[in-house]
């Protein structure tokens, strides 16, 4: 499967282009923290690979949005568009996506960036677990770099502050300052799925790492502090 995707991004877009190749090791990141989720929860060798497979493509789409645009989520929803692609015969046939679990990587694509899963699919593990191991790369990401908001202000819109602390992740749109981005980044963590995701997040240190990169570490102490309480509750009980 990493062949047909290695050669499906040198062979259509610019690799020389950074944010195509943080695109492309994004991928392949999250390929290989879905395996490690998936068999840690002792999922069957053929479910593990479908996991693996997710994870190459889950961001598929923001290739061709980039190009198009050279920006990302502004003018294109791209779990909708990846799931689009893949829809279509000749990526089916690219990637090798077989006839019975063509429906399960449609879902797990469609819905990996939305604000939340649908009823319908609540209980669906590879939904799931995509989720988790995009949420705990992201994570990643932030914590080697500082958050560049044009904003660049300690202010928190009411909004943000208001789903901060009803435990639910940040609407995009309400995201205006850099305090706010902050807390968006935070709130990933209350929609973690697996607890083992969330052990991986504990173990890596990567919430601690932002706390870091900060100016105005007061600030956000609380916030950092509600966040970790959070996380080693969730892993203490599990």
């Amino acid at each position: 499967m990493y062949r047909e995707f290695e050669e499906f991004v040198f062979n259509n877009f610019d690799y020389n282009e950074p944010a195509i190749r943080r695109k492309y090791y994004h991928s392949k990141r999250v390929s290989t923290i879905s395996k490690k989720i998936a068999q840690h929860l002792s999922w069957p060798l053929k479910d593990v690979a479908l996991a693996t497979q997710i994870g190459l493509l889950h961001d598929i789409g923001r290739f061709e949005e980039w190009t198009m645009y050279k920006c990302f989520s502004k003018y294109m929803d791209h779990g909708s568009y990846g799931a689009y692609l893949l829809n279509k015969e000749e990526y089916e046939k690219m990637f090798n996506i077989k006839a019975y679990d063509k429906q399960e990587v449609l879902d797990a694509i469609y819905y990996h960036n939305k604000i939340k899963l649908p009823s319908s699919l609540k209980n669906n593990k590879f939904c799931k677990l995509i989720r988790d191991a995009d949420k705990l790369d992201i994570i990643y990401q932030l914590s080697q770099r500082e958050i560049v908001m044009k904003n660049n202000t300690n202010v928190i819109s009411k909004e943000v502050f208001k789903e901060f602390n009803k435990g639910t992740t940040i609407t995009n749109k309400y995201v205006k300052t850099y305090a706010d981005k902050v807390l968006s980044v935070l709130a990933l963590v209350y929609d973690v799925n697996y607890d083992y995701t969330l052990e991986l997040l504990y173990d890596f240190n990567y919430i601690n790492n932002i706390y870091e990169n900060l100016e105005n570490k007061e600030f956000y102490k609380d916030y950092f502090d509600k966040i970790n309480k959070y996380i080693e509750k969730r892993i203490k009980t599990c």
